[in-house]
């Protein structure tokens, strides 16, 4: 892979709730055919609740986000029945 010297690859979506204020933390997986990437995102500041976006790129360079993937922990944790611990 090469650093893209157009940066950043991926901006926040101002079309989508989730995404709309920022992008962050991306981790990339290539795997032959296609690179995946993970990134984290937030759509406020108030109480900066960041959830998981995914997007892939055939070139490395220019990612297709798939908007309806949205990984909700909190949600996620309620129907499971899982609680978010304060340390």
């Amino acid at each position: 892979m090469e650093r893209s010297n157009k940066n950043p690859i991926l901006l926040p979506n101002k079309d989508s709730w989730w995404e709309s204020e920022a992008v962050f933390n991306p981790a990339i997986l290539y795997d032959g055919d296609k690179v995946h990437m993970l990134y984290r995102a937030i759509g406020e500041y108030e109480q900066y609740i960041s959830r998981f976006g995914y997007a892939c790129s055939t070139d490395g360079f220019n990612f297709e986000r798939k908007n309806g993937i949205d990984l909700n922990l909190q949600k996620n944790m309620k129907s499971m029945e899982l609680k978010i611990l304060d340390l």
